[in-house]
């Protein structure tokens, strides 16, 4: 699983059923692009 998460505002935005690089692309590409374009940091906890 991976978990999409706005930390500054404390809002979970999205839980995506894999940790597949292509999936979860895929998936956020979903996002309006106003979010997408708001991302500032990625963490990746394997």
């Amino acid at each position: 699983m991976s978990v999409v998460s706005d930390l500054e505002r404390g809002i979970l935005l999205e839980v995506i059923d894999s940790h597949k690089q292509g999936e979860i692309i895929e998936l956020l590409k979903q996002q309006p692009l106003e979010i997408r374009q708001s991302v500032k940091e990625v963490s990746v906890d394997m």
